[in-house]
């Protein structure tokens, strides 16, 4: 028996083949919205708003994508930016190296001292300093000023004057800022 010879579907055809045409087509009519409403509810409507979650999720992506992007060209910048390209006249350099001690609060008691040499380099001393304060001033400063430590001795302070206090000396120079090349031979 195959499938178009079963009860059912023989009532179905007798049943349809009673129906005046204007039936007929009254019923496929139906039948035909019955079937896109189908469609639409079980295909179109999730895909139409799948679709209008993944654009407002891209164009979320879209926001963070243009800050990172952002991020990334200041991280180059900052980058390519060398500390020495920052100029510190040497008269003022010593002034300059006490201004971001006492801005880290390392200024005393006692008092560091504070010398530049001919070179133009600076020698900092600290009799009693925290060290972690120190090396946290060290790092700004190198930053601040565009200077780096050439030369750096640290030695430990009995526990009496404090535990993790230091005496340190340190020598910060100065990389001289060369102009740039001119000419057939030095040309960028």
């Amino acid at each position: 028996m195959t499938l178009a010879d079963q009860p059912i579907l023989l009532g179905l055809r007798s049943r349809w083949s009673r129906l005046s045409a204007r039936d007929r087509v009254i019923l496929g009519g139906l039948g035909l919205v019955i079937a896109l409403a189908l469609i639409y509810l079980t295909l179109w409507l999730p895909a139409a708003s799948g679709i209008d979650a993944v654009n407002r999720e891209l164009t979320g992506l879209r926001a963070e994508h243009a800050k990172l992007v952002d991020m990334a060209n200041e991280a180059r910048r900052l980058r390519g930016a060398r500390s020495h390209d920052l100029t510190i006249a040497v008269a003022d350099r010593a002034a300059s190296v006490l201004r971001t001690i006492d801005r880290a609060g390392l200024a005393g008691p006692p008092a560091p001292e504070v010398t530049s040499d001919e070179t133009g380099a600076v020698v900092v001393r600290f009799a009693d300093v925290d060290y972690a304060g120190w090396i946290l001033w060290l790092g700004r400063a190198e930053t601040e000023l565009g200077a780096s430590a050439l030369k750096v001795a640290i030695s430990e302070l009995p526990t009496s004057a404090g535990a993790g206090h230091v005496r340190a000396e340190i020598t910060l120079t100065w990389a001289e800022k060369k102009g740039p090349a001119t000419g057939p031979a030095g040309s960028r």
